[in-house]
């Protein structure tokens, strides 16, 4: 469940959405990841594997539109 504390707040709502838990922005982090290790066929090897997926593409889109920045300005 350590894997939990990696990435954002906005990840894991993602992911959250992903497993079909109703999690608001309102949410605390705490009670985000309560929800998600709480909910119902709560498998944690899937979920490490699906958050891992979600961080990975957030870092790739991060990184595309820094590129695009960049470009745009020369």
């Amino acid at each position: 469940m350590a894997f939990l504390g990696k990435g954002k707040k906005q990840d894991m709502l993602q992911l959250a959405e992903e497993l079909g838990i109703n999690a608001t922005l309102n949410m605390t982090v705490p009670s985000i990841k309560y929800a998600i290790t709480n909910s119902e066929g709560y498998e944690e090897e899937f979920v490490k594997n699906l958050y891992e997926t979600i961080i990975a593409n957030g870092k790739r889109l991060e990184e595309l539109v820094r590129a695009e920045k960049k470009d745009w300005r020369s």
